[in-house]
């Protein structure tokens, strides 16, 4: 009884085999196939979506960090500021002369920063994390770009074809002028004669 069911049971794995043959060559794996594109083309947009929203954060962070480092050096010079004017109402009391370095404010970085601090509160201060935003942004242009490419796909034309014998010129051509030289050359031939006769008649002796 166990032969006979091993038997079948190959013949049925044999029925299977043909059945999903030909669903294959008709095409029915085609929607699997452009499923599984679909779903890479998904997960590859999210992931350089979510690279270039964590470039974002990263960037807008190391400025925060900068603008937060000026505020405490601000206050810091505050502090310092009006410690030494209280120096200066001591020194003034007692008559004395202050120190040169009391008379000088201490600038607020805060509010009155330099060339480098002020490149510290912007994306070009912090190369590294300003490069890193570019190359994000560049990729998820780049995924961008290819689905508008695919779904904008120019129609090929037929090149136009120009036929230049319509445009000959209608006109006829225009006359050849042949030169009249009857009466010159007669003149000519005439004093040509005349002068030849004089030279000949100069060497006759009579």
């Amino acid at each position: 009884m166990s032969f006979f069911k091993s038997i079948k049971k190959i013949k049925d794995d044999g029925k299977r085999k043909k059945t999903s043959k030909r669903s294959i060559h008709k095409g029915g794996g085609a929607g699997n196939v452009n499923d599984l594109r679909e779903k890479m083309r998904i997960r590859e947009e999210t992931e350089k979506t979510e690279a270039l929203r964590r470039a974002r954060r990263a960037l807008a962070q190391a400025i925060d960090k900068s603008r937060e480092a000026l505020r405490i050096k601000g206050v810091q010079a505050i502090k310092n500021n009006r410690g030494n004017r209280d120096l200066l109402k001591a020194y003034k009391a007692r008559g004395d002369l202050p120190s040169a370095h009391l008379l000088i404010p201490e600038r607020e970085p805060d509010k009155h920063p330099n060339a480098l601090e002020t490149l510290s509160l912007t994306p070009e201060g912090h190369i590294e994390y300003y490069h890193a935003v570019i190359q994000a942004q560049l990729q998820v242009d780049k995924i961008e770009g290819e689905e508008v490419s695919f779904f904008t796909e120019p129609t090929p034309t037929k090149k136009e074809v120009i036929d230049h014998s319509q445009y000959m010129e209608s006109s006829p051509p225009p006359e050849t002028v042949v030169p009249d030289y009857s009466e010159s050359s007669d003149e000519e031939s005439d004093t040509g004669s005349i002068d030849l006769i004089t030279r000949n008649a100069s060497f006759v002796r009579f």
